[in-house]
């Protein structure tokens, strides 16, 4: 039995599905067939084997796409949105017989095109034949059927088919959920998750307008949409301009596709998320929202909305927002049922099993046990019934800051291979606050520096003393991950190589802070972890050792500076002097040329070595 995929080509979309079919069925069984071309990061599709790509410029493309067909005992097209021509292959009876048509939301609910002309028309007829003709239909969640049934009639058998969610989502899920509210206060709240109109953003910024002044953060998705049948010209603008004119710089509209296990994170510390569209959309981001415990709102027209609430899953509609206090608005919700029911059917460990349904119904296989307790079964192994609630008991809070500006409106002469990216400023000192400061005026020009937040070692927040950025871990959070570059901003010598070594140790990227007013000329041997700031500059041929930190100052030729050495602003070191490792030169000191200081001294300000 061979069962083709007509797939789509997005990873992001359909990689966690042909993840779970590889781990769970037969290769042989399961060929996977893309008609258009793969972008560079969807290329990773192929590596899950038995797929191929036949995309316009393909030779005898169409003559290989029927070959596929044939072959194939089933067809399963994962959404009909390919355009009208693929679709014409599904009324033809010999392929028609043995397609499953797997609904998605833009294709069950905005097939139709809206234009008054000919062509539009005729698009129209064969999209509605062809979705009333195909005898097997899969909808991936409970509401879709009715829908189905009232647009295309009784006649289609009817398979219940939920996609999975990736099985590393349900880590990052379970490593925030039920956190603890942010300590610095701060609300964030989601509007939507992309830019189509159907979505109602004018409506839902309108409605939580009046808590403008409160600690709020406003994070409004628009990397893609507004592409489709109903698409508004300017809507994106428009969206754009209504939350600047509403909330300022507590609004963020997002331009750019943030990364998956980023933008899981993003949805695990947000703590309203609000979804206006009118029918079911943004499935796979709702269901997060909802396992994280963060307060769902959906439009009461939404199937979903009665759906939930059948279920005992708290959800909370669009349409109360106006007549809601601020305490009221952000009045935490339960996650209890709300996980339970996801893990039974988003799983993969779990979600095989409705797949597992249909393709044994599909073949004639007679059915076997029950798909719940199977489920229950599978479930325990992955989630111990005996799990705690660590979050509550060792207090793991929201983060305290989110860094999304990479995702949105950039500086025009920013270049983006030139971002330095996911930086953490260790130390929300007087040093940390100086090199952050510095930062965002050079950032105001053309982006450069992404800072993450602060480590501290004592500091639970800033609560704003720095613009928005903040302190989002402690040094037990100093583990090895290559999503991060650290800057040692500590701010005496002992414990910045107390924090050397310890990067070290932990085998962590260090970053090296140059100013953009600093000066470093060639031949300069320069240590790991270094920091220039303000109008420093540094002769060819110095030598400066590991994780020393130099403010506004002029070092001359054949300097040698040991490690952790602390030089302020205004001070001269001369040719040939020699810096002591450990040593702390005091501001406006003049060190002469071809002077010895020895380690660990503490030269006071103004002072004159010779």
């Amino acid at each position: 039995m061979l069962f083709l995929h007509i797939s789509l080509s997005s990873y992001r979309m359909m990689g966690p599905y042909t993840k779970m079919i590889r781990d769970h069925f037969p290769m042989e069984e399961h060929r996977f067939l893309y008609l258009d071309a793969l972008a560079p990061d969807d290329e990773k599709l192929l590596d899950f084997g038995n797929s191929i790509v036949l995309a316009n410029g393909e030779p005898d493309r169409r003559k290989k796409v029927l070959q596929e067909l044939d072959r194939a005992d089933y067809i399963i097209w994962h959404g009909l949105i390919f355009g009208t021509k693929r679709v014409l292959l599904c009324l033809k009876r010999k392929y028609r017989r043995k397609s499953i048509w797997v609904m998605r939301g833009l294709d069950l609910y905005n097939w139709k095109k809206e234009q008054k002309t000919l062509k539009a028309f005729v698009c129209n007829i064969i999209n509605y034949w062809c979705r009333k003709r195909i005898p097997n239909v899969g909808y991936i969640f409970g509401t879709d059927e009715e829908v189905y049934r009232k647009q295309f009639g009784n006649k289609a058998k009817m398979f219940y088919v939920p996609y999975p969610m990736p099985e590393e989502a349900f880590d990052d899920l379970e490593k925030y959920k039920d956190s603890l509210p942010r300590k610095n206060g701060t609300t964030y709240i989601q509007v939507n998750h992309n830019a189509f109109a159907f979505n109602r953003h004018l409506d839902i910024l309108e409605s939580i307008k009046p808590y403008a002044d409160e600690k709020i953060k406003v994070i409004i998705p628009l990397s893609y949409g507004n592409d489709w049948h109903d698409s508004k010209k300017g809507y994106v603008y428009q969206v754009q301009t209504c939350a600047e004119e509403y909330f300022g710089d507590k609004a963020v509209c997002l331009k750019r596709l943030i990364p998956g296990n980023q933008y899981t994170e993003l949805l695990c510390n947000t703590d309203i998320s609000i979804y206006g569209a009118p029918r079911q959309n943004g499935l796979g981001n709702i269901l997060r929202s909802l396992y994280m415990g963060n307060k769902v709102f959906l439009s009461e027209d939404n199937p979903l909305y009665p759906f939930f609430k059948s279920k005992n899953i708290d959800v909370y509609s669009t349409e109360s927002i106006p007549t809601l206090s601020y305490e009221e608005f952000i009045k935490p919700a339960s996650s209890e049922n709300a996980t339970e029911w996801i893990r039974r059917n988003h799983h993969p460990a779990a979600n095989m099993l409705f797949w597992k349904y249909t393709f044994d119904r599909l073949k004639g296989e007679p059915e076997i046990g029950s798909i719940e307790e199977e489920a229950r079964i599978a479930l325990e192994k992955v989630f111990p019934k005996n799990e705690k609630n660590l979050k509550e008991e060792h207090g793991i809070h929201k983060l305290n800051y989110i860094n999304l500006q990479r995702f949105s409106v950039l500086p025009k002469n920013t270049k983006m291979q030139d971002i330095q990216n996911n930086i953490l400023i260790i130390g929300a000192g007087a040093l940390g606050r100086e090199i952050y400061q510095a930062w965002e005026v050079e950032n105001k020009d053309a982006y450069r520096w992404d800072v993450a937040g602060f480590i501290d070692e004592t500091a639970d927040t800033l609560n704003g003393a720095v613009g928005e950025c903040d302190i989002v871990g402690s040094f037990e959070d100093l583990v090895s991950n290559d999503r991060y570059q650290y800057v040692n901003a500590m701010e005496s010598v002992e414990s910045r190589k107390r924090v050397f070594d310890l990067l070290k140790q932990e085998e962590l990227p260090m970053c090296c802070v140059v100013s953009e007013s600093a000066t470093l000329l060639p031949y300069t041997e320069c240590g790991e972890g270094c920091v220039f700031l303000g109008n420093t500059y540094i002769s060819g041929s110095a030598k400066i050792g590991n994780a020393v930190c130099i403010k506004s100052s002029y070092v001359d030729s054949e300097v040698t500076i040991g490690d952790y050495a602390i030089i302020e602003s205004g001070c001269r070191i001369c040719s040939g002097a020699v810096i002591g490792t450990g040593t702390r030169i005091g501001a406006g000191s003049r060190i002469m040329p071809n002077a010895h200081i020895r380690e660990n001294q503490v030269i006071p300000p103004f002072s004159t070595v010779g």
